[in-house]
Order: structure tokens, then sequence, then C-alpha cells
């Protein structure tokens, strides 16, 4: 089954609404509470929000779009009767939103046969939506409206505000020089604490790299 534009752009309308939802009743209310949690390894932590969001959401997208398989943070999974899978986080930056550091968001993507059709992040704290879906572009949505996105401008990596995640093990602290070659290369480095966030930003050229 091919999915139309005016479908996809339906199926994101929705998902943003669902993750509004959610974000408004559970996860900012919660923000900073410090709550029951557990950490999973070092620098991953679950909480009591995430499973209290993420029955909430499961229960909106099962409604919303029945058929259609879920999997919630590759923790628990509902098959669907076709090939169309929702693949939810239902807080991006739980350690963020444990200790109330104001980063953090809410995320949805649809695949179809492993293929990406829709992608929508909800920004927690400035209440902003942002999605694309294929062949429509992405756009953000704000109480105030509606706006296009597109990547910076930015033309000289001397100017780049970027973004870099940083893992004990990763790639960049496990090849000598590469911190510091970055933190030379660009105008500034943050590390926020929101994968999906930090895309979202990317794609609406807030910042200009994502390492």
């Amino acid at each position: 089954m091919t999915l139309l534009p005016d479908q996809l752009a339906e199926y994101a309308a929705r998902a943003a609404q669902h993750l509004e939802l959610v974000a408004a009743s559970i996860v900012l209310p919660s923000l900073g509470a410090d709550a029951e949690h557990e950490w999973l390894n070092s620098t991953q932590v679950h909480t009591a929000a995430d499973d209290k969001a993420g029955k909430a959401l499961a229960d909106l997208f099962s409604e919303s779009f029945p058929g259609h398989g879920l999997i919630i943070e590759d923790r628990k999974s509902r098959p669907g009767s076709g090939d169309l899978t929702w693949y939810i986080d239902p807080i991006d930056g739980s350690a963020n939103h444990l200790r109330g550091i104001p980063y953090v968001s809410l995320t949805a993507g649809l695949l179809q046969a492993d293929e990406p059709q829709v992608g929508v992040v909800h920004d927690l704290v400035r209440g902003a939506s942002l999605s694309a879906y294929r062949g429509g572009g992405a756009t953000r949505r704000t109480a105030s409206g509606e706006e296009r996105l597109s990547v910076s401008r930015t033309s000289r990596l001397a100017d780049s505000m970027a973004v870099i995640h940083l893992a004990r093990r990763g790639p960049i602290m496990g090849r000598e020089g590469a911190l510091r070659q970055l933190l030379w290369g660009v105008r500034k480095i943050r590390c926020m604490g929101s994968i999906a966030l930090d895309l979202a930003l990317l794609a609406a050229g807030e910042i200009d790299l994502l390492v």
C-alpha cells in the first residue's frame, strides 16, 4: 500500500496532537520531580514518568491508528496487522527531565517496511511540534501558527554552532584529538541531552552541525 502525501500529513498532525496532549498532562508537570527511577546503565535512566507517558501514548495511538504496530522506547511493543509501525519515545532526554533541565522532547516516527514515512518531535518546554513526512518537507507548529523549516545557511565551519554527543566509549572520545579539533574548528559547541530535539533543531536551522 502506497501512502499518499495527504494521508501522511494527516498522520503527522494526529501524532503531533497526541504528543502535545501527553506533554501537557504528564511530562511537563513532572519535569524535575525526581520521582521513582532506575539507571539502566551508566548514562541511561528510566523513570516512572516514562512509563506513565508511554502508556498514555500507546492508548492514544492504538485508538487513532488501528492495525498499526507500536514500539514504545524499545521496551514494549504491540504488533500490527500490516507493515506500518510507530516508534515512540515518550521522553527523549529522561535524565534532563529527571533533574528539571529544560531540554526534553516527545517523539513519534512511522515506518512502513523499515522506510521512514512520518516523524514528529515535540519540544516540551517551548510547546512546539516539529514534523515532517515523506514528500512534504518539515514544519513547526506553535500556538501562534505554523512555519516551514529549512536548514541553516551558515557556510563556514568556523562560524557554526555545533551540538555534539559524547559517550564514554563513543567515536569522538575514542579518537585521539577529535574533541580538541572540534573545539577549535567551530564557533561554539553544545551537548544538550535529547538527540531527537537536536535533529529537529538542525532541520529548523537553529543549529548548524550535529556530531
